[in-house]
């Protein structure tokens, strides 16, 4: 089946943590990451096989500096790959 996760972060702008919501609607391999403004991996947040639902994860900010970060899920099931990016702001 074709995948369209919702991923959402709150709150955006964060200070020291957030919580990602995503929702995948098939069962699939989940890889959640954030990453810098430069788009290498910083933080692996979730790398898991997970069942069809709703689910969250959180993020701990506390050591990061201010600036632009991407939340990127990846999600993978039954040969096709779905990816969603969000913008992350981190404020102190």
């Amino acid at each position: 089946g074709y995948l369209m996760p919702d991923l959402k972060v709150t709150p955006n702008p964060l200070h020291s943590s957030a919580t990602i919501s995503y929702t995948i609607p098939n069962d699939a391999y989940v890889e959640i990451n954030l990453l810098n403004a430069n788009g290498a991996s910083i933080k692996s947040i979730v790398r898991e096989k997970k069942a069809a639902g709703s689910y969250s994860a959180n993020i701990d900010a506390s050591s990061l500096a201010p600036g632009l970060y991407l939340c990127r899920m990846i999600a993978s099931s039954s040969g096709s790959t779905s990816t969603e990016v969000v913008k992350v702001v981190v404020a102190k």
